[in-house]
């Protein structure tokens, strides 16, 4: 099993501290880029300024905007940021 690596950061407008998750395959990008092509503005604008609900099933937040999907947990002090994906065509 390897072991999750992540990058903060933090955004002064609301001053919360983000953390997103390296790719376990290229370890230099994270996730949301390497699979989803996705960056750290899309993700932060999403969490703040979509539509958020609790995933009971899944356990975590889903938050949706216009163009993007975002799964995020709560972690101490920050939010745990688990994917970003875009929505085709506006879904």
């Amino acid at each position: 099993m390897s072991v999750q690596h992540y990058e903060y950061y933090d955004d002064r407008e609301s001053g919360l501290r983000i953390a997103f998750r390296t790719d376990r395959d290229a370890p230099e990008l994270l996730h949301i880029w390497a699979r989803h092509t996705t960056t750290v503005e899309d993700a932060i604008t999403c969490v703040l300024e979509g539509t958020t609900t609790f995933n009971f099933n899944r356990r975590r937040f889903d938050s949706v905007n216009q163009t993007h999907l975002v799964t995020w947990l709560i972690g101490t002090r920050q939010i745990i940021v688990l994917t970003c994906i875009r929505r085709e065509d506006g879904e």
